[in-house]
């Protein structure tokens, strides 16, 4: 079995309309989390945007990005920094045969405005401050999957981009995938 998400054609999530919850934490691959935007293979997406990421059609979307976020328990961010979450979901086309989907948090960072990567916080006390928590996506085929990544930020800092590198992957084989995040 491969693992990997390379970017491909538009037509498998054309045709089914990316995917959405349906409850239990699968979905059938139907129609696209509260919108009807098709995929697509490259350049900068909006949240929102589902992007293709293998050849058999499987896609990956990012839907929100919150800040700041109250912590929740006894968690609580670094001085002058606040907790912010990104919504991810992914999705495997039913006929994703050789190209399964595997997608954890570690994946994703944060692109600020002064080119500073943030990476996404690793203890349960942190990435507990929103739930459910995404630790790692192998949806069934035509199943999808997502949860929260948290991230600590500077306070009153937003990002430009959110930023999805497949971590076993060149850079040729798999090109960064990146959601802009807007202003406000």
């Amino acid at each position: 079995m491969k693992y990997g998400l390379v970017l491909v054609a538009v037509l498998f999530v054309a045709l089914l309309g990316g995917c959405g919850p349906t409850g239990g934490g699968f979905a059938e691959a139907e129609t696209a989390k509260g919108s009807s935007r098709p995929a697509v293979e490259s350049g900068d997406l909006t949240l929102g945007d589902a992007a293709i990421t293998t050849e058999d059609g499987n896609t990956l979307t990012v839907s929100s990005y919150e800040s700041p976020l109250s912590p929740a328990g006894s968690s609580k961010p670094r001085p002058g920094f606040e907790f912010s979450a990104i919504e991810v979901e992914g999705c495997s086309s039913p006929s994703s045969g050789r190209d399964l989907m595997a997608v954890g948090s570690a994946a994703f960072v944060l692109l600020m405005p002064d080119g500073d990567r943030v990476l996404p916080a690793t203890n349960a006390e942190e990435t507990g401050v929103r739930e459910p928590i995404l630790q790692t996506m192998d949806p069934f085929p035509g199943q999808c999957e997502g949860g929260f990544v948290v991230f600590q930020t500077l306070q009153g800092e937003r990002p430009e981009f959110i930023v999805f590198e497949e971590q076993f992957k060149s850079e040729d084989e798999a090109p960064p995938i990146r959601w802009m995040v807007p202003d406000e």
